[in-house]
């Protein structure tokens, strides 16, 4: 994962993965990770964790890929510092499954404390089996998808989605396991709707689960993806990768690119710009403001955004920021 990412990778390393998924060892590797993950739970969790680990497998080639441009995720490191984690609830998500990658990975301490890259992340409906009833007519669209999902939460199910963090894989994991990508799974877990943070930084033995540093993330990128500050465009994907799409039977011909939006302040007609000496741009800080939703009952913390200062011809440039991994 090293060097510029371009938004068709996002398709070709998930298709990579699908394909992987669907051979020998590919299959054997989910299943050691579903053993090394679930082994201290309960029978129950393991079971659960079995499914999750068992819709990875098959959910790639139903999604939509997503990719999040490399000024988009200096935006998401700044704000996630700040954000507070909230329940997981069916608008969080753009769409009712899909694959994200990062343009620039982010480095934070996996469950045991060591320094992990998160280069995306990809989730997928995990619906409670108590009430599956069949519709009197097919979900075809996303908006309807969503709004089925929200009715059921409503009737206090416990759906949500099964979501999986990825990682690079290594230089000897390529070398041992043939026609393994360049990504591979960190963790898998479910996050139900009106799920909390509180309480989820352990698991049932008290475990650490490393939520503490990826459930804000997670929630940020979604969180900053369906606001104004960011532009999302559908690009169609190029001819041989459509190609090769049809050839494993995927029905996706598109990957959403999402990108920070260059925003232009009306000035009056008479304006006469002073000149700035910036050698680069800058973001000067935004906030989180709680904004009330009431169809829903609920607040959700919605992103206010800071002002990106500087010549749009200038880079953007963000001063790094050093983290204490200690808990």
């Amino acid at each position: 994962m090293q060097g510029r990412q371009n938004w068709h990778d996002t398709f070709d390393t998930m298709l990579g993965l699908h394909r992987w998924y669907q051979t020998e060892v590919g299959h054997r590797w989910l299943q050691a990770a579903w053993r090394e993950a679930s082994e201290p739970l309960r029978p129950e969790s393991r079971e659960m964790l079995a499914q999750v680990y068992a819709s990875e497998a098959s959910r790639l080639g139903q999604t939509t890929p997503y990719f999040v441009s490399r000024e988009m995720c200096e935006l998401v490191e700044v704000a996630s510092e700040t954000f507070q984690p909230e329940p997981v609830y069916p608008t969080d998500v753009l769409t009712p499954s899909g694959f994200l990658m990062f343009e620039r990975p982010f480095t934070i301490p996996s469950r045991f404390d060591e320094p992990v890259d998160l280069v995306g992340f990809s989730w997928q409906p995990y619906l409670d089996r108590r009430d599956l009833v069949s519709e009197d007519r097919p979900l075809t669209r996303e908006d309807e998808m969503m709004e089925w999902l929200e009715d059921r939460h409503k009737k206090g199910l416990m759906d949500g989605v099964a979501v999986t963090l990825y990682q690079p894989s290594s230089a000897e994991q390529r070398e041992k396991m043939p026609g393994v990508g360049s990504m591979l799974p960190l963790h898998c877990t479910p996050w139900w709707w009106g799920m909390t943070f509180d309480g989820n930084e352990i698991d049932e033995n008290g475990l650490a689960t490393g939520a503490g540093w990826w459930w804000r993330l997670l929630q940020t990128t979604l969180r900053l993806m369906v606001q104004k500050i960011s532009v999302r465009h559908i690009e169609r994907l190029p001819r041989p990768q459509r190609r090769e799409a049809k050839r494993y039977g995927i029905p996706i011909d598109e990957t959403v690119v999402v990108r920070l939006r260059r925003e232009k302040t009306p000035l009056p007609a008479d304006h006469v710009p002073e000149p700035a000496n910036y050698s680069h741009r800058f973001i000067r800080s935004g906030h989180w403001r709680n904004q009330p939703y009431p169809k829903e009952g609920v607040y959700r913390q919605i992103w206010i955004a800071p002002m990106v200062i500087g010549d749009e011809s200038l880079p953007l440039i963000i001063k790094p920021r050093a983290y204490n991994w200690h808990r």
